[in-house]
């Protein structure tokens, strides 16, 4: 710092601290350039750097008791008990005859035992085509530009759950990376949003006797015990990979068989849907914060109550429960038939929409009959019979369609487009409409008869027919003109 500027041609002498550069003045701290530099101590007297260097992987296999100063720093009661031998290390294969291999050498000839209790051995990544990447051939991703794409959570958890993590080599994928990020990180944040739009307060529970809530909780703890025990055991992709089925069972079957009851017709029911998915939600972010840190830490902020932990990487690990197994093994079997079932009304060309009369099931055992509401519901029949079977499980719909039939599904027909005209005028599941109709055909009376559940559906407290100049819709053989008019 100067007192002031320079003056017109003034010559001034400038101290400075002098940094080892090379022949183009870039720093560099390699020899020869270090050399020319001349270090002190505190007293003054001049360092002299010792020119013989031992094996740098003496050196690094010397860490456990170097990084402590070991005996100096560090007594041997405390280095005993708090240094040696670590917990667990953590290397890529080719350090095992480098690093790991020093460590157990230096460490048994001083100390009697290997330094290290554990080791996590990562393989190699390498390009997509299983070739070495290399910048010249520009065979990956810009890992940044990736990052910043799909975030840094579903790069992690992609290689956390990799076989790589078995010390064996990975051949990065882009791809996958990105579907591991729709799959995971995408569907749960379509959960989360869900439960945003019907949060009302409810805390967060586990004590449903709710099937659905009690078939998810079992299945949340077993996450817990599998993730634990991979954690404990030092196998990091047996820890990580069942997070992606607890997603998977949350969203695409928890959730979707939860929607009505998230709505609110039954008060009590929808408490205790609320308070389930809150507690699962905020359980599950405790379980894929080492994994996924981030949006763990969105999700747990969520869902948190005011009196837990500011941040879920402040949190406690979670303990589980107990996880009934009979029902996680009956809820597998309720899903394969159901998507049995589905498969055959595609095969059968009836959408789901249609109501069908019954549901035949053949299997060996049929101990899941407590199940057949949430069959009937997802297959949109009217009656479930058992048959015992032996060998695979076979269904067979009654697909002879009766004028009720019929007309119930042209009345679920009609409320799908309703449905589809409130999501384009933006309105949220909470808003009440007047639903405006006009018909010539004499589709009317499919309305006035289903009107009740028309009404409950689509959120109307009324239907009003009359001419207007809304949309037009087809439902069945009907054609309409809807106005909704939000109240």
């Amino acid at each position: 710092q100067f007192d002031s500027y320079f003056k017109n041609a003034e010559v001034r002498e400038i101290e400075f601290t002098p940094l080892p550069h090379n022949d183009f003045y870039e720093l560099d701290y390699h020899r020869p350039y270090i050399d020319d530099i001349k270090l002190v101590d505190e007293d003054g007297t001049a360092l002299v750097r010792v020119p013989d260097v031992f094996d740098c992987w003496f050196e690094s296999g010397a860490m456990p008791y170097g990084q402590q100063h070991y005996p100096f720093s560090c007594d041997t009661d405390t280095f005993a008990k708090e240094h040696y031998p670590a917990q667990f290390i953590a290397e890529g294969l080719d350090q095992t005859r480098g690093w790991f291999y020093s460590l157990i050498v230096l460490g048994t000839a001083l100390f009697g035992k290997s330094p290290y209790e554990n080791v996590i051995v990562n393989g190699l990544v390498l390009a997509e085509d299983g070739k070495k990447m290399s910048k010249s051939l520009r065979n990956y991703p810009d890992p940044m530009e990736l990052a910043d794409r799909v975030g840094v959570d579903a790069m992690r958890y992609y290689l956390l759950s990799s076989p790589i993590m078995r010390a064996e080599d990975l051949n990065f994928s882009e791809k996958e990376v990105l579907e591991l990020q729709r799959k995971n990180i995408g569907r749960l944040h379509n959960v989360l949003a869900m439960y945003e739009m019907f949060a009302d307060g409810t805390k967060a529970k586990a004590d449903s006797p709710n099937v659905l809530d009690r078939w998810i909780v079992s299945r949340l703890n077993q996450l817990i015990a599998e993730s634990t025990t991979g954690y404990q055991n030092y196998e990091l992709d047996k820890a990580t990979r069942p997070l992606a089925d607890l997603i998977d069972d949350v969203s695409v079957w928890y959730l979707r068989r939860s929607r009505e009851r998230l709505k609110g017709e039954d008060e009590s029911d929808k408490t205790l849907a609320l308070g389930t998915l809150r507690y699962v939600l905020r359980e599950l972010a405790k379980v894929m914060a080492p994994a996924m840190p981030f949006y763990a830490e969105y999700l747990y902020l969520a869902v948190r109550e005011e009196s837990e932990a500011e941040s879920v990487h402040l949190a406690a690990w979670p303990k589980g429960g107990a996880v009934e197994g009979h029902l996680i093994e009956d809820m597998n079997e309720v899903r394969k038939v159901v998507t049995s079932a589905l498969e055959a009304r595609t095969k059968e060309g009836k959408k789901v929409r249609q109501p069908l009369k019954k549901l035949e099931i053949y299997w060996q055992s049929p101990s899941v009959t407590y199940m057949d509401e949430l069959i009937m519901d997802e297959i949109n029949v009217k009656e479930i019979v058992h048959h015992t079977h032996e060998g695979a499980t076979v269904v067979k719909l009654d697909t002879n369609i009766t004028p009720e039939l019929k007309a119930e599904g042209d009345a679920r027909e009609f409320m799908r487009e309703v449905q589809e005209r409130r999501k384009a005028a933006g309105l949220a599941p909470q808003d009440r409409i007047e639903l405006i109709v006009e018909n010539t055909d004499g589709g009317q009376v499919i309305i006035e008869q289903f009107k009740d559940m028309i009404q409950k559906t689509v959120g109307a407290t009324s239907i009003v027919f009359d001419v207007n100049s809304g949309d037009e819709i087809k439902a069945g053989n009907y054609q309409y003109r809807v106005t909704l008019k939000k109240l």
